[in-house]
């Protein structure tokens, strides 16, 4: 069954007129193109994008601590560790640069949470490893919970963004663990730490 896309309800959920009576134009869509114009495109659902923000500011978050994680190192004359936690700062930020366009892009709303101030001090190199891990795993568990919530809202473009982040996160957490299983090997050995370093400084 075919019906016209509704330029009235459009017009309650955009509040223009002018669009309203734009697509009232149009020729007759089938149930199936007018529900998803109105729920995916014009409108995302709150639920959706309020996860979305959400995050955003997780991203952020991380990105932050990744920085004060390399501000240690850095202060330990650890350059290559300092350098590789850069990187992660880097990639953080393009992560939530990634839901931020993603969520523009569906007309969707941004609102910027506050950080938390970001771990500062940390008893060794393998310390630091540990917690990054720790946050690889929440964000991992975000991913997926927001994956599960995209499905149950048939929202197919966030599901489609998220198994990129899936798989990514699969690669985060394998790093960090790798980078901790040799911080266990060379345990106090000043200069297993010194190679290490600059092996992570080749990143």
């Amino acid at each position: 069954m075919k019906k016209p896309l509704d330029g009235f309800l459009i017009s309650k959920h955009l509040g223009n007129s002018c669009i309203s009576n734009q697509f009232a134009k149009l020729p007759e869509l089938s149930d199936i193109v007018c529900n998803y114009l109105i729920n995916n495109l014009f409108i995302m659902n709150s639920d959706i994008q309020q996860v979305i923000n959400d995050q955003i500011q997780s991203e952020l978050q991380s990105s932050y601590d990744y920085l004060a994680m390399s501000a240690y190192f850095e202060e330990q004359s650890l350059e290559g560790f300092a350098h590789w936690m850069k990187k992660q700062w880097e990639e953080e930020t393009e992560h939530a640069m990634k839901f931020y366009n993603h969520l523009l892009a569906r007309n969707g709303h941004i609102e910027f949470k506050a950080l938390k101030q970001p771990i500062s001090s940390f008893n060794s190199p393998l310390d630091v490893f540990r917690k990054a891990l720790a946050q690889e795993q929440k964000i991992t568990v975000l991913i997926h919970d927001m994956y599960g919530r995209a499905v149950s809202n048939k929202d197919y473009a966030l599901q489609q963004l998220l198994l990129w982040f899936i798989e990514e996160q699969v690669e985060e957490e394998d790093s960090a663990r790798r980078i901790i299983d040799k911080l266990e090997m060379v345990g106090e050995s000043k200069s297993g730490l010194f190679l290490l370093d600059k092996e992570l400084g080749e990143r």
